[in-house]
């Protein structure tokens, strides 16, 4: 055996032992890592606004670090929707909803949904759902819509006008004129109030679905709203003509 050839040999040698020493530091590692963020998710559902962000970093950060990994990702988010459905704080859920919005899929859609109508979670929920590709998203903040009131059904027209979600359009058009405000001159209350910020998210909403359906429902809200709704519809119909000359590029 030539020098050359020995050489060679003790290459694959010390490659195969680097290996072996390598393997179980590997194994070691995602081990610890896989300890690290369960510690980490036990630590936050007591999480309140003002306490140490350290573990949220920690939750995040492995977030980012498994982008792009599918079984790591639906390990994570089935974590994340146990935590959801626990007593946890609302402040952790609000975290974990703001993850889930990265990661999240079909499979936390029911929890999300579940969140939708209650005051203290509805807007950490759809913030997430909104951000969803599936289907089941536009679905589960279709039938809320049926169900929200007040400002709650408020911010999920706004989800669903982000999503430009084509289904909610007849919902839309009813809201419009449903929770039209026409008692401008006089002093509004509360159920006024919240009233025109529904009225003002559909108007927004139709603005960013488009179609003509819409534009004539706002065409119809400006000839006859407050001055306020009249200007938003304005905005809304310039919005649907940006948007469709964008989509016709």
């Amino acid at each position: 055996m030539n020098s050359k050839m020995i050489h060679s040999v003790n290459r694959f040698i010390l490659l195969l032992l680097a290996l072996v020493v390598a393997y179980p530091a590997a194994q070691m590692n995602s081990s610890a890592i896989a300890a690290d963020i369960d510690n980490a998710l036990k630590e936050i559902v007591t999480y309140k606004f003002g306490d140490s962000r350290e573990n949220l970093s920690v939750v995040a950060g492995h977030v980012k670090a498994t982008y792009g990994k599918p079984d790591e990702l639906a390990k994570l988010e089935k974590k994340f929707t146990g935590i959801l459905q626990s007593d946890t704080s609302l402040e952790c859920k609000d975290f974990i909803c703001r993850q889930l919005r990265i990661i999240g899929t079909k499979e936390s859609v029911p929890v999300l949904a579940a969140m939708l109508t209650d005051k203290d979670t509805s807007d950490m929920a759809r913030y997430a759902l909104q951000n969803y590709q599936c289907p089941e998203a536009g679905r589960a903040l279709n039938k809320a819509l049926k169900k929200a009131e007040g400002l709650m059904l408020a911010g999920i027209i706004n989800s669903l006008g982000e999503r430009r979600d084509e289904e909610c359009l007849d919902k839309l058009c009813e809201f419009v004129f449903t929770f039209e405000n026409n008692d401008d001159n006089e002093e509004k209350g509360e159920e006024s109030i919240i009233n025109e910020n529904i009225t003002l998210a559909a108007i927004n909403a139709l603005g960013k679905i488009g179609g003509e359906k819409a534009l004539k429902t706002l065409a119809d809200v400006r000839r006859r709203g407050t001055p306020a709704v009249n200007h938003a519809a304005a905005a809304a119909i310039l919005m649907s003509a940006d948007k469709s000359a964008e989509d016709n590029k």
